[in-house]
């Protein structure tokens, strides 16, 4: 068993005022066993104008050289997780410029109006195939950071 903990900035870039997106989510921590398969990871945007307006979420690599092969460390060691954008593990999230449809972002949108709320999720995965071959890697604190950015449009 070891704990996996991944860092996260968070940004807004390219948010207009007429809209006023602004995001907020959680840092992951994991005690990772061998049953771990997924957790959802809450998100939430926020709207302050009075515009209506769509968002979309992306994902940076983290320090990963691509989104395929995104890893935490601790020291010598790495463990592979990844982040998609629904439980079925199908979709791995990415950031400008890199999506390429729209199942590469978390996506949303508001109604015209003030001062509303929408939650999401996504999700974080530990591939227990390719993090235990040929053993199990020892016990550790895993850290990675990758930023979460809000984009406002479709």
């Amino acid at each position: 068993m070891f704990g996996l903990a991944l860092s996260m900035f968070f940004l807004s870039p390219q948010v207009h005022a007429a809209c006023g997106l602004s995001l907020t989510t959680t840092n992951v921590s994991i005690n990772w066993t061998t049953s771990f398969t997924f957790i959802s990871v809450p998100l939430t945007v926020n709207k302050t104008g009075p515009d209506a307006c769509d968002f979309g979420v992306g994902f940076t690599k983290g320090t990963a050289a691509s989104y395929a092969a995104r890893v935490a460390t601790d020291g010598a060691k790495s463990v592979q997780y990844q982040l998609y954008r629904d439980n079925s593990l199908a979709n791995i999230l990415k950031d400008v410029p890199d999506i390429a449809n729209a199942n590469d972002v978390v996506r949303g949108g508001f109604a015209g109006g003030t001062n509303m709320t929408q939650a999401s999720s996504y999700y974080l995965q530990i591939p227990y195939n390719a993090d235990t071959a040929p053993a199990l890697i020892s016990a550790g604190s895993f850290t990675d950071v990758y930023n979460v950015n809000l984009y406002e449009g479709t």
